[in-house]
């Protein structure tokens, strides 16, 4: 391995662990910990911006996933000639169809469930929105990771 494809993998799994790391934290120590001990006007004050912080790291993530991801793509292509072995290409499309699916939960974090919460002063129904799919994130980067994993192989 070049130290190239190494540095490009090294971002690669940075970026994963930065979005997967927030989306997990989020939902498994601050949502539950803030819904609990803070009255809904100071818990609105603290998780609006952090979710919009939040929002803005992840989407970097996003992206340095997708250009490190499609470099390291054309270079093990490159290596074996662009015939993939067909186990390769079944655990690539399903870390792919993985992807994708999280960052469509991305694009309702940002678009849909973190406006409607920043509406209110109350948690509700958007808040919980909000921790399912940041779990969902959580637990979809845990088994796209090992997926990625399984193609070194």
């Amino acid at each position: 391995m070049t130290a190239l494809r190494l540095f490009n993998l090294w971002l690669h799994l940075s970026a994963a662990f930065v979005w997967i790391g927030a989306s997990a934290s989020l939902a498994l120590l601050w949502l539950p910990h803030v819904r609990a001990g803070i009255d809904p006007a100071s818990r609105h004050a603290l998780l609006m911006p952090l979710a919009r912080r939040y929002i803005r790291w992840a989407w970097a993530a996003i992206h340095l996933l997708l250009l490190t991801g499609i470099f390291n793509l054309v270079s093990v292509g490159v290596a074996y000639g662009f015939a993939f072995p067909p186990a390769f290409l079944t655990r690539l499309i399903a870390k792919l169809v993985i992807v994708v699916a999280m960052i469509g939960g991305q694009i309702g974090l940002g678009v849909a469930w973190v406006p409607r919460l920043a509406g209110r002063q109350s948690g509700g129904a958007p808040e919980r929105a909000v921790g399912r799919a940041l779990i969902a994130t959580g637990i979809g980067g845990s088994v796209a990771l090992w997926l990625g994993m399984m193609l070194q192989r």
